[in-house]
């Protein structure tokens, strides 16, 4: 028996293992650094704690607590143009470092040119009329 860092339970650490991996399929136990029972781990996973999760990058083989790269790494790019921090690992898993190296260096996951379609005026909301605001007629969606 362990005892839960956190709370101060006692717990069998396969119990806490199989629980905690069948609330977050993505995550593994192994990973969580201190000595928690399955569900102050859970807690600490969905809460995005930081210094209990953490991941080898594939590329630089550095040891690196996901849930602080995961901040750097989307405070890296502006207006939220990226995907989410996970998406770029495809297969592989990377510290923020080498993910926003690797975002950097491949155009079809990350652009400088990156327009926000908030900013952009596609037209009436109603009949996509491109000329809206400056249509001369009313709107054909509720004209009779």
């Amino acid at each position: 028996m362990a005892k839960c860092e956190w709370c101060g339970k006692k717990f069998d650490p396969e119990v806490a293992e199989d629980e905690f991996e069948f609330e977050t399929y993505f995550y593994r136990y192994e990973n969580i650094r201190p000595c928690l029972c399955g569900e102050c781990a859970i807690k600490a996973i969905e809460n995005k704690d930081s210094e209990v999760y953490y991941e080898t990058c594939d590329s630089c083989g550095k040891e690196f607590d996901v849930f602080e790269d995961e901040l750097r790494f989307n405070n890296h790019f502006p207006n939220d143009c990226m995907d989410d921090y996970r998406d770029i690992w495809d297969k592989l898993t990377y510290c923020a470092d080498c993910a926003i190296e690797k975002a950097e260096n491949d155009s079809s996951i990350y652009s400088s040119d990156y327009d926000d379609d908030d900013e952009v005026d596609e037209g009436c909301i109603a009949c996509g009329n491109p000329a809206y605001p400056d249509c001369k007629s009313g709107c054909p969606a509720f004209d009779d």
